[in-house]
């Protein structure tokens, strides 16, 4: 169901200017909340020092 949504995320934020609006914003929080609880490597997901928020979500959909 994560994996579904983000997919959903990343192709919002690709196709239209949905990037930075309340909704995504929120979205965001929440995929990045849900991520930090996933196993990788002894650790969650977590956001690499300058790291897109779309390169963010293509390492996760890639990993889960």
């Amino acid at each position: 169901m994560l994996k579904q949504f983000i997919k959903s995320e990343l192709n919002k934020i690709l196709k239209t200017d949905y990037y930075g609006t309340d909704e995504q914003i929120k979205n965001e929080q929440f995929i990045l909340n849900e991520t930090q609880k996933l196993p990788f490597d002894g650790f969650g997901f977590e956001m690499k020092d300058r790291e897109s928020i779309e390169e963010y979500y293509k390492r996760i959909y890639d990993g889960i």
